[in-house]
């Protein structure tokens, strides 16, 4: 078995504070300025980008061009010759064909605020995008894009955002779309519905489910699941059924399951004819099937077990086939006592058998036919050949951010410092664009812009094609700040989201100062605090997902543990520890503890939280830090000052947020529409979740919310803290 010590794709330096500074000034004496804008955002991964502005009347003649672009998501689109580069600046792309870049969106000003890259799903052809327009807290409208015309068309409405996943998947030559809508399944073809020629909705549904419920086994056939019966489905007959499902079924039935497959919470991948499945029931348990003879006898149950590393939590799984319609499966694990991720990958037969051990690895990213798969560390992306498992090329200098296929033997790599076109077939590159900038000069002798982006790296900028060619450099540079005409400089901002602001002081006629951009000195709120803190009680479900998540927005959380957790998950308890979360005290059992048959003194108090803190130092080599609240919240002022007295602060959860309902089963929907519509009314507040399922609600738990909570507290300009975070500021 083959191993390899990576690091995961994104893995770059984030932020602890949200600042926005300008930097590397340089001006020329025809009144032409380059700087940098560096965003250390919180919670989203730091760059500094060139800027280069034409200055007149003291200001910028125009918006300031954007010269560097950061690919913190890259797509192939239009037939597969322009890159699409998507960063919080806007939307920018790069033919292949011309060798041009340009900016097709962009914002106007500098950001100073968490800008979320939005989830698209873009076809194999690169001509239609689908994503979700968000309309209310919980939902959007499912909509499709066609890239060259820009005509929208609505697929469906009222699409549940809170995971952030599309419930849509394109046929391999784009001409076919299925998509989920209202606890069903349809299809469509995408230029049909842009001519308005597509025949009526009802007439293309394949079958109730979700679009975990189907599967593009190949070009020719699709799989489907219905409860118990799986079914194939000739691509060419998609139209008919959808006229006479009800008098000609489905499609094929290929044989029955074993087990009734739940369209919320299972998924699956067959091979390219449907003749085999592999299936994932709750993200645990993993089933190799293989039809027979017969149609309407039950699968062969070639494997089935559940997860059970005993040294990680799995992430996430996922199901690719090689040519020989043989199963492989991909699982990203959190390891109990590391905070990096590691991946495996496994050839399913009889048994599992190991491929790759991958430490800290991202998903990877298939090339078209699917023969080759790529996948990143910190510094170095890898090809293999998943046929026969050998290494194809790799490619190493810089942190990886984002990868995207131009075709089976070349591809785009998006580097923190370049983006690259890689030729597998020649093993050469070539630059195209910078990501990020460390310093920018005038060349004086030719007036060219010159960039630096690391030792010794340099870089001309092509002013028509607005790219980048790496250049030897044998003079040093001397940047000017002051001309004949204007003087710039960095100067101090009350704005409390910028470190420094830009100005111009006019050199003649009438002497005047101004910012470059008018934002970086306005006046903001200071960022609300927030602590998002979590319950572990007696119930581990929903742990990894949990840390999955902080580790994407770069977060360190409050989580308050009871000792009965600790007895029962030490494995777990131990993992909160090394991802380097604040932990704090939630009694030593999860006895309410203003029952009356309860005698409460402070000998019962002291002695409850001092077993918790043994118990926590036992299984972690850690102190638990000095707050604590009752199991469920349920306290009174004589529990709080026997706390007090034994050395802990009692932490409450907020008033808005009624903390008996978060383990009453009440919908998440309930609590975080509460919590946000009175989130202007609190100076600095708590938002509780429970690890686990919350009383009798084990299908719809607040957890998996979590990314939607983060994301729109960081839409709201909120700072999310630990207590010790909240408390010291």
């Amino acid at each position: 078995m083959k191993k390899f010590f990576l690091v995961i794709l994104f893995a770059v330096a984030f932020s602890v504070y949200a600042k926005t500074s300008f930097n590397s000034l340089d001006l020329n004496n025809d009144n032409e300025l380059l700087f940098t804008v560096r965003n250390d955002l919180q919670n989203t991964v730091s760059y500094e980008s060139l800027f280069y502005s034409e200055i007149e009347d003291g200001g910028a003649k125009t918006t300031p061009e954007l010269l560097s672009c950061y690919p913190e998501s890259i797509e192939m689109i239009k037939n597969g010759k322009v890159l699409q580069i998507r960063n919080r600046f806007g939307r920018a792309e790069y033919s292949d064909e011309t060798t041009f870049f340009n900016w097709k969106e962009r914002t106007d000003g500098i950001t100073s605020k968490f800008l979320n890259i939005e989830n698209i799903s873009i076809s194999p052809d690169g001509n239609w995008e689908c994503k979700i327009i968000q309309d209310s807290l919980f939902s959007g409208a499912l909509i499709i894009l066609n890239i060259n015309s820009g005509k929208i068309i609505e697929l469906s409405s009222n699409i549940n955002i809170q995971n952030g996943s599309l419930p849509v998947k394109w046929s391999e030559d784009s001409s076919i779309l299925l998509y989920e809508k209202n606890e069903n399944i349809y299809f469509c073809n995408p230029d049909a519905l842009a001519r308005n020629v597509e025949v009526d909705e009802k007439y293309r549904k394949i079958g109730r489910g979700t679009i975990n419920s189907v599967d593009w086994a190949s070009q020719k056939y699709l799989a489907y699941i219905d409860d118990y019966i799986l079914y194939k489905i000739n691509i060419k007959e998609l139209y008919s059924l959808g006229l006479y499902s009800e008098i000609i079924g489905k499609g094929n039935i290929i044989g029955r399951l074993p087990v009734r497959f739940n369209a919320k919470t299972d998924r699956f991948s067959a091979d390219s004819n449907v003749l085999s499945i592999v299936m994932i029931q709750n993200e645990h348990l993993f089933s190799y099937l293989k039809t027979k003879s017969v149609n309407f006898e039950y699968l062969d149950m070639v494997y089935s077990k559940p997860y059970a590393d005993s040294s990680a939590s799995l992430l996430n799984s996922f199901v690719f086939w090689d040519s020989s319609n043989n199963p492989y499966i991909w699982q990203t694990k959190l390891p109990y006592n590391d905070k990096n991720q590691k991946s495996s990958i496994y050839k399913i037969s009889t048994t599992l058998t190991p491929i790759l051990e991958i430490e800290d690895s991202s998903l990877p990213s298939f090339c078209p036919d699917k023969s080759k798969l790529a996948f990143v560390s910190k510094s170095t992306v890898f090809i293999y050949n998943i046929n026969s498992w050998q290494k194809v090329s790799s490619l190493e200098g810089e942190n990886i951010v984002s990868l995207a296929w131009k075709d089976n033997n070349s591809m785009f790599v998006g580097g923190d410092k370049t983006i690259k076109k890689w030729d597998l077939t020649k093993a050469t590159y070539e630059v195209i664009m910078l990501s990020s900038v460390s310093n920018s000069y005038w060349d004086k002798s030719s007036n060219k812009i010159i960039a630096e982006n690391g030792v010794d790296s340099f870089y001309n900028y092509d002013k028509l094609k607005h790219t980048w060619q790496k250049i030897i450099v044998e003079n040093n540079f001397q940047k000017q700040i002051q001309n004949g005409y204007y003087r710039v400089f960095n100067g101090t901002t009350q704005n409390v989201l910028f470190e420094n602001a830009l100005y111009i002081r006019t050199l003649f006629g009438d002497a005047v100062t101004k910012p470059l951009y008018k934002e970086s000195v306005a006046k903001a709120p200071a960022p609300k605090k927030v602590a998002i803190v979590f319950d572990a009680y007696d119930n581990a479900d929903g742990l990894p997902v949990i840390l999955s998540v902080l580790k994407k927005y770069n977060l360190k959380a409050t989580f308050f543990i009871n000792g009965e957790f600790i007895k029962r998950y030490p494995s777990e308890t131990y993992q909160i520890v090394v991802n380097g979360h604040e932990c704090a005290s939630m009694f030593f059992s999860t006895a309410t503890i203003t029952d009356d048959s309860f005698i409460i003194d402070g000998d019962f108090i002291r002695r409850g939280l001092a077993r918790n803190e043994d118990e926590f130092f036992q299984c972690t080599g850690s102190e638990l830090s000095l707050y604590w609240h009752a199991p469920y919240y349920k306290t009174d002022s004589s529990i709080i000052e026997e706390g007090r007295n034994a050395g802990y602060e009692y932490i409450s959860g907020n008033s808005y947020i009624n903390t008996v309902e978060l383990n009453s089963g009440i919908e998440p929907q309930e609590i975080i529409t509460k919590y946000f519509n009175n989130l202007d009314k609190m100076k600095s507040t708590v938002f509780p979740i429970t690890i686990g399922y919350a009383g009798e609600n084990k299908i719809n738990p607040l957890y998996d919310y979590l990314n939607l909570i983060i994301k729109t507290l960081l839409d709201k300009n909120c700072d999310i803290e630990t207590i010790t975070g909240l408390k010291s500021k």
